[in-house]
């Protein structure tokens, strides 16, 4: 009875333990069935994925064109070149422009200086005779290439050239009268002079060294005679002069010398 007993507990436990196989064989086979039809409804509910142009010009970007671009054409220009066009070729204009502008500058600044003549000659602006008319004014402001402001001077058939302003008071000297002194400032001799309009100092206009400086024994009234005083103690200072070349067609040249 015992043994009977013992086999039907046995067979109980057999067929419970197949159960549960059968059971968890049934799990398994059922999860990717469960997952796919999660997947499904996942699907079913999400808009479908935007253009790419349309995500790229939300985040900020513009679509990328589909247009075939020659690499040999130009596509902006850019100081000096243009981007897509070669670089050998852009730096060599650029190169050349520089080179153009330094000419350009030495060219402003010395002028064109007579053949045989060393640099630093400033060809100015029309004939001397057009500058300075034999029978009209003797004086003439003229204005280099430079920006540099100069005053020319004629006598008879020799021209001048000293800078725009008298040392003592710094007086535009284009007003000044022009003629043949003595030693003294006085008329008369064989230097060629120029007398400032303000202050009455007469000036060798070879050497610019001063004859007479700020006098208050020529005349000039009250304003001469101040200004004399005023300039008693002080050393009688030179006027900054120029060489000048007329050539065979009358141009004029004049070679500037630094300010003392």
């Amino acid at each position: 009875m015992l043994a009977a007993r013992t086999s039907a507990a046995a067979s109980a436990t057999s067929r419970a333990m197949t159960s549960a196989r059968a059971v968890a064989r049934g799990a398994r086979l059922a999860a990717p069935a469960t997952a796919s039809a999660a997947a499904a409804s996942a699907a079913a509910n999400t808009p479908p994925p935007a253009p790419r142009s349309s995500v790229v010009a939300r985040a900020g970007f513009a679509p990328k064109s589909t247009k075939k671009v020659d690499a040999a054409a130009p596509r902006m220009k850019l100081a000096g070149g243009e981007i897509g066009a070669d670089a050998e070729a852009v730096a060599a204009a650029r190169k050349e422009k520089r080179a153009a502008k330094s000419a350009t500058e030495k060219d402003a600044k010395a002028g064109t200086a007579p053949k045989g003549f060393p640099d630093g000659w400033s060809q100015l602006d029309g004939t001397v005779d057009e500058l300075l008319p034999p029978k009209g004014k003797a004086t003439k402001a003229v204005t280099l290439r430079t920006g540099r402001v100069l005053v020319l001077y004629r006598l008879g058939d020799t021209v001048f050239c000293s800078d725009v302003e008298s040392p003592a008071y710094k007086y535009p000297m284009h007003e000044a009268r022009v003629f043949s002194s003595d030693a003294a400032g006085l008329e008369g001799g064989d230097v060629p002079a120029a007398e400032c309009p303000l202050d009455g100092s007469v000036f060798d206009l070879r050497t610019g060294a001063p004859l007479v400086y700020c006098p208050n024994d020529r005349g000039g009234g009250l304003v001469r005679g101040m200004l004399s005083a005023l300039k008693q103690k002080s050393e009688p200072s030179p006027m900054q002069v120029h060489p000048v070349f007329v050539d065979g067609a009358k141009r004029v040249y004049v070679k500037v010398r630094a300010a003392k």
